[in-house]
């Protein structure tokens, strides 16, 4: 692995996953809560060095069309929540432009991306694996 190789991620996800997988190439995420694309981004990285293709998910429509512009990967402005997210996603500036166009429901854990398999805890008191 080269030396000159930038990692995105707020504490080093990334670096520590490429670890993992040995700088294996061509691969694919799912990366949830993708903001803009790049600001503590995980799978920034994969796309970038590690040829790696994948689905970006984003709630907030006005960051979505940042993340649209940085990204190759498939961009969904769309919110995932086990519950009716319509009614339990709040977006902090109240901005009703910046809703999600699209919910996905069902038994996942929001704070969360995978990449290859590995799961990569994002927020809020969980660990990461």
């Amino acid at each position: 692995m080269s030396s000159n190789l930038i990692y995105y991620s707020q504490f080093n996800q990334d670096k520590i996953i490429d670890r993992l997988l040995r700088g294996k190439r061509s691969g694919y995420f799912i990366d949830i809560g993708a903001h803009d694309g790049i600001s503590f981004s995980t799978s920034y990285f994969f796309e970038k060095y590690r040829n790696y293709n994948g689905s970006c998910f984003e709630a907030n429509t006005l960051v979505f069309r940042q993340l649209e512009k940085n990204r190759n990967a498939t961009c969904i402005n769309a919110a995932i929540s086990e519950e009716d997210c319509r009614n339990s996603i709040r977006i902090p500036d109240g901005d009703t432009r910046a809703n999600p166009r699209r919910c996905f429901e069902g038994p996942v854990d929001a704070a969360a991306a995978r990449i290859d398999g590995v799961h990569i805890a994002r927020q809020g008191g969980h660990e990461y694996t």
